[in-house]
Formats: structure tokens, sequence, C-alpha cells
């Protein structure tokens, strides 16, 4: 395991989307480990935010368009002498294979789960606090009594259109995260900034600290710069940059 913990900042919505489905994967896929009725219930709360995010009607064409970006960066990396090529050749045909796939699912992501009634009515009531509750759906709470293997049978139903989004957004984030190798740096007084001179748009910025250290890092910026500021955490007050130098590891990603 590492012992260091990362930062990142999201540098356009594509990837500020792709983010966001990342971290209500891994909640889907925690919850679903457990029998036990609250994890049913984060579990399913889980897969109604992917399927809000991922039934977008532009959302299949911006994956494609996405992965078919990134096939248009990696091609021409083919000529280079300095490239592993099977490993190079091995994940173009990857990503075009994904886009095939994409190619045969004719409706929109999700679309199946759109008439379900119970679906319908935990969406409606998602959004609150407390979310849904059994004295507001009895439906719902007849059906979170329903044997375990009913239950793992009808959410792998409802999400077998988001498997493939999954993998996909998967795939796309390891190849973004490992476009570019990380550089030691330092922040004096907690605070550190950069131009960003590339000749791509980066798409994410990471930073990374180590497990121990007492500090979080709140990243700001753009399209042309950036800036990090090392926060001393308080319970009772409001974070304060720390006015000490801090060591981290900077990652500028670009694909």
């Amino acid at each position: 395991m590492s012992n260091l913990i990362t930062y990142e900042l999201p540098l356009n919505e594509c990837v500020r989307s792709f983010l966001r489905l990342e971290n209500l994967f891994f909640q889907k896929k925690y919850f679903s480990q457990f029998e036990e009725e609250p994890a049913r219930r984060s579990e399913l709360c889980s897969v109604l935010d992917i399927l809000s995010l991922a039934k977008r009607s532009d959302f299949k064409a911006e994956l494609t368009r996405e992965i078919n970006r990134i096939i248009n960066v990696l091609s021409p990396l083919l000529e280079s002498p300095d490239v592993d090529h099977k490993r190079l050749e091995k994940t173009i045909f990857e990503l075009k294979d994904l886009i095939a796939q994409f190619s045969l699912i004719q409706h929109k992501i999700g679309q199946k789960t759109s008439d379900l009634e119970l679906l319908k009515s935990l969406t409606q009531r998602n959004s609150l606090s407390s979310g849904p509750c059994s004295f507001d759906l009895p439906a719902y709470h007849h059906w979170l009594n329903r044997p375990a293997s009913h239950l793992r049978e009808e959410i792998n139903e409802w999400y077998n259109d988001l498997n493939l989004v999954e993998h996909t957004i998967q795939q796309l984030l390891q190849l973004i995260r490992n476009s570019a190798l990380s550089t030691a740096q330092q922040a004096l007084s907690g605070y550190y900034q950069a131009d960003l001179e590339l000749s791509r748009a980066p798409q994410l910025i990471r930073i990374s600290l180590h497990k121990s250290c007492e500090y979080y890092a709140e990243i700001s910026g753009g399209k042309h710069h950036f800036g990090v500021q090392f926060m001393e955490p308080n319970d009772f007050d409001r974070s304060q940059q720390t006015n000490k130098r801090v060591d981290f590891r900077l990652t500028i990603c670009q694909l």
C-alpha cells in the first residue's frame, strides 16, 4: 500500500465527471460485498447516482469522443523508437474495442431502468437528507426484505450497461494519471504556484504528500496556471495556510 495521499484537481469538465463517477463506482463496489440492509440501501443509492450522471443524452458520445481523442494522441507514437510498441499497440487495440462495444449499445446508457417505478420513486427521494425511508416507500421496504440472491440479481441487471462505463472510465483515468512522471517540489511558507506552458492542455493536477504529513493540499487553477495552498486543519476554526516549507510530489497529467 502506498504511503502517499494524493489530492487531485481536474482541469476540464470531462475529467471532473470521470472522477465523480470513479468515486461512485468505488462506493458501489464496496457496499456490494455485504448483504445487510444498510449496505443494500447504500449500494442502490450509489447506482442511482451513477445512473443520474450516465443517463445524460450526450454521455455516450462524450465517452467515445474522449476515447477517439486519446487514440489520436497515442497513434503517432507508434513511429517513435523510444516506446514499448507491443504495449502501445495493445492499449490502442483495447481503446478501439471499447468504441466497438459502445457502438453495439443502440439505446441511451441506463435507458432500460427509466421506466421502472421503484427506481423512479427512489430517484425522486434520493436527494433528501435521510434518503428514501420505508414509511415513504413501502414497496422499497418490501424489496429490501426479499432474499439477498434476488436483490443481487436485480441490481446486476440494472447495472448491466454501467459495467462497460465503469471499465472505460477506469482505463481512461489510468492512462491520464500515467501520462506524466511526478517531480519533487517544495512549497515555501506553504504555497506553490506554477504556469502551465504545455503543448496540449493538461487534464489533471496531482499533489502527493506523505500520509503522516500534518497538512492537506488545496489546489486551484485553470488552463494557464495553478496554485497549491498547504493547509493546517483546525477542528474549531477555519484551516490556515502553514508558514512552513512543505515537500511534495507534483504530477501534471496531459494526454
